[in-house]
């Protein structure tokens, strides 16, 4: 039924008549102002080509405005199918004025802008934008459509939609979200995320598909594809000192025949709304409550995420080789759980270093002992799979065929991984052979889960070529059919069996047990100036429909002994915790891989290892909130928020962010109550206060609630209206209220 709709849209938007009489170029209005309900639209007519671009939205009713600067609405990448070289072309590719078609729709107002006779290397197209405005709301719905009919050698690759977002003209600062490991905030993106004219491009690290703009004034403009398949898509930001230029591009299937047609499948959401990062949200998840990524419902229901995995304390992920010594191995492991004082089948590790090479897997030798040996110790064990790549040089890669199962490029060659250090191969997530063989591997080896690394992760420009030059579904339909046939086929001997992914991507929620996101306070490339701030936007959609992992490369001091920058670690880690996320470590305190027993004893390692051990009690005593709730609105502390220094483990480099003086997250329990929590990760004692706003939590004005202390569950205050709370928080510790009826 979906593709009849696509099949019919593309072909109404592609027949629309010519206008009878095209405004000429120059003509006495350079605007048309649109408007139906509340919503007014002005789109900007260039006085000499006739071109169209945004100029403004309005909503009426709520007072909000964005204004625009004159941009192309759209670009066309062409795919040369002599050459295999790319072409780009634009609203400029034709002199003839846009023309703007209007007519109702039910209740909704469909304008239709459409650029006809475009010319790329001599040959013809024409593109349409179809705009969707509604009698009600504030969101307007926009489709590009390229009628590619005439072409004999050029073929859609890409078509993207582009706004240069202006700044406020009351001088309040501009705020845009990207959307890369999680949610990045950077203030002025009209300044700061200028890359000596080149765009940022956000593609495979594209987590949710929200990316929106708001000011400190209040103002927010609601940028979203709602796309419910979640084919690959890539965000372009530039900055070019005056404006905020955002493109929104889509891939198309098939990219090697000629005379194909585009029309982007899911609608890019262009609205207004009040508020900050939050409300923008809150929206979204509207919209994601009804996708198939979360069809089985929020954690405290799901009954396909196993009730270990829920309740599971702490995951070590063991990057060390697995020795040949396995007690020796599960000694040091056993000697984790006792430390942490975790019970049996609380404890899970997850193994890096147990095979022999990437795609074939050979068990290196004691590895199944040692899963024997934890099993028996009360752990668990989760093996670490490579999604998408397969060594070339060992010989199974031509005795197993292995080379059907790859990807290829438009000129058919296998692509190869370009960020491995050997000849490792980019497979066809789809391909059924590859999941029978990692189905067999996991069968083998008889563990309790997979984690999968970087599904989605390489050469997503060429997500729509697949093995057979152009023809097939988009990668993440092979990678959702890969854990569907992983998760199934293991659940089939063992219902406890779970598979997690090393990403933050959305699309596969609803095939996996858990995400395992990257760290988002690693150095990162988006903001020219490093300001870009990391809020929880992804983890308030998201956290009470999903298990998520704390990401933190700072434990990889552990494993370089640099214990001296370990206090980066128990920051990564008090954020992490602050959110929700599972509890994850690396561990080389106990003779794993060769450390002796005594760096336990340094100063920055008992703060870490203390922080955790609190961590891991807190989260299994306050679970309804931490690991069930949803995550609201951050409160506002006295605590100023500060720049930190931070150092990258893997080069030494030093880094800085801007993060809260107190770590702060507010919890809506399943049961209603809501919880307050407070992180101190400072070596300091310190003392915190903060405002309570009813209406910010949707709590009653005049209505008792008791404010209660987590620990202890004496009443601390009852209060009927905003409040305000003053608190002692220990160095490196939490402190957790409750409110409740």
């Amino acid at each position: 039924m979906l593709a009849l709709h696509r099949i019919g849209l593309l072909l109404a938007l592609l027949t629309i008549p010519a206008a009878a009489q095209p405004r000429a170029p120059g003509s006495a209005s350079d605007s048309e102002r649109i408007r139906h309900g509340d919503l007014e639209l002005t789109l900007s007519r260039s006085p000499f080509s006739g071109n169209l671009s945004l100029a403004r939205l309005v909503d009426h009713e709520r007072e909000i405005a964005f204004s625009f600067a004159d941009a192309s609405l759209w670009r066309v990448h062409w795919l040369d199918l002599t050459s295999g070289e790319t072409i780009e072309s634009d609203a400029t590719s034709t002199t003839r004025p846009a023309e703007v078609r209007r007519r109702p729709e039910g209740d909704t107002l469909v304008v239709t802008l459409i650029w006809r006779q475009c010319r790329v290397g001599g040959e013809r197209f024409s593109v349409h934008v179809e705009i969707r405005l509604p009698a009600n709301g504030s969101q307007t719905e926009w489709r590009l459509a390229v009628d590619a009919r005439a072409m004999n050698v050029f073929t859609v690759q890409l078509a993207e939609l582009h706004l240069a977002i202006s700044p406020p003209a009351d001088g309040t600062t501009l705020r845009a979200i990207v959307p890369y490991r999680g949610a990045l905030e950077v203030a002025d993106p009209q300044r700061t995320l200028k890359h000596n004219g080149a765009a940022t491009f956000i593609g495979n690290k594209l987590n949710a598909q929200l990316f929106p703009v708001y000011t400190d004034g209040g103002a927010g403009l609601y940028l979203a594809a709602h796309d419910p398949n979640w084919y690959y898509k890539r965000l372009s930001l530039e900055g070019d000192g005056e404006s905020y230029h955002l493109g929104l591009q889509a891939f198309t299937e098939d990219q090697v025949t000629p005379g194909r047609s585009f029309l982007m499948s899911f609608p890019w959401v262009i609205g207004l709304f009040e508020g900050d990062w939050y409300d923008a949200g809150q929206i979204y998840r509207e919209f994601a409550k009804d996708q198939a990524w979360l069809r089985h419902g929020k954690l405290a229901e799901r009954t396909d995420v196993p009730s270990w995995w829920k309740e599971l304390d702490l995951l070590e992920l063991h990057t060390f080789e697995v020795s040949d010594d396995v007690n020796h191995t599960v000694a040091g492991f056993k000697a984790v759980r006792e430390f942490y004082n975790i019970p049996p089948g609380g404890l899970a590790v997850a193994h890096w270093a147990w095979f022999d090479t990437f795609g074939a897997y050979g068990s290196s030798p004691g590895f199944q002992a040692t899963l024997d040996g934890l099993a028996s110790e009360g752990v668990r064990g989760i093996p670490y799979v490579w999604s998408y790549a397969y060594d070339a040089s060992h010989p199974s890669y031509g005795q197993d065929n292995v080379y059907a199962w790859t990807k290829k490029d438009f000129h058919g060659a296998t692509i190869f991984d370009p960020f491995a250090p050997w000849t490792v191969v980019v497979l066809d997530p789809g391909v059924s052979s590859w999941h029978d063989h990692v189905n067999a591997i996991l069968r083998r080896v008889g563990t309790d889960g997979v984690y999968l690394d970087n599904p989605y992760e390489v050469h997503p420009d060429f997500d729509a070529f697949r093995n057979r030059r152009g023809h097939g579904s988009h990668t993440i339909a092979g990678f959702h059919a890969l854990m569907t046939a992983v998760r199934n086929g293991r659940r089939a001997e063992n219902a406890d069996f779970v598979i997690t992914y090393e990403s933050m991507f959305e699309g596969f929620i609803g095939v996996a047990d858990m995400i395992a996101p990257e760290n988002p306070y690693e150095y990162n490339p988006v903001s020219r100036d490093g300001s870009a701030q990391y809020v929880p936007l992804y983890d308030s959609v998201y956290h009470d429909y999903t298990v998520t992992l704390i990401a933190n490369s700072k434990m990889d001091f552990f494993r370089a002994h640099h214990f001296v920058h370990l206090d980066d670690a128990v920051y990564t880690l008090a954020h992490g915790f602050s959110l929700g996320k599972m509890l994850s470590s690396i561990e080389s305190l106990f003779e794993l891989g060769g450390v002796p027993n005594h760096w336990i004893y340094y100063a920055s390692v008992q703060r870490y290892v203390g922080a955790l051990k609190r961590f891991i009690v807190a989260r299994r005593r306050y679970r309804d909130f931490l690991l069930l709730g949803q995550l609201l609105r951050p409160l506002e502390t006295s605590a100023p928020s500060q720049t930190m220094t931070l150092i990258e483990p893997r080069s030494d480099e030093p880094y800085t962010i801007r993060a809260p003086g107190v770590l702060t997250s507010v919890w809506k329990a399943p049961d209603g109550r809501l919880g307050i929590l407070l992180v101190n990760y400072e070596k300091l004692d310190t003392n915190v206060s903060f405002q309570f706003d009813f209406e910010s939590y949707d709590l009653v004005p005049g209505q008792e609630y008791r404010l209660l202390d987590g620990r202890t569950n004496g009443v601390l205050a009852t209060v009927t209206d905003d409040f305000t709370h003053t608190m002692a928080l220990p160095a490196v510790d939490l402190r957790f209220l409750i409110l409740e009826r």
